[in-house]
């Protein structure tokens, strides 16, 4: 890897706090998966829904 391609190059410190992809927790998390941990402690089941979240 050169200098130029090295995504480290202006932040060489976080390189080793930075997870490899293919060990990291987010390469196969599923956000749908959250709903029901959410859930069970009484969170909305679509904080769409909730006053001052609406998209629409």
């Amino acid at each position: 890897m050169t200098v130029q391609t090295d995504p480290f190059r202006r932040h060489p410190g976080l390189k080793d706090l930075v997870t490899p992809a293919k060990k990291s927790f987010f390469r196969d998390f599923d956000p749908a998966s959250m709903d029901e941990k959410m859930v069970e402690p009484g969170a909305p089941t679509d904080l769409a829904d909730t006053e001052g979240l609406a998209t629409a």
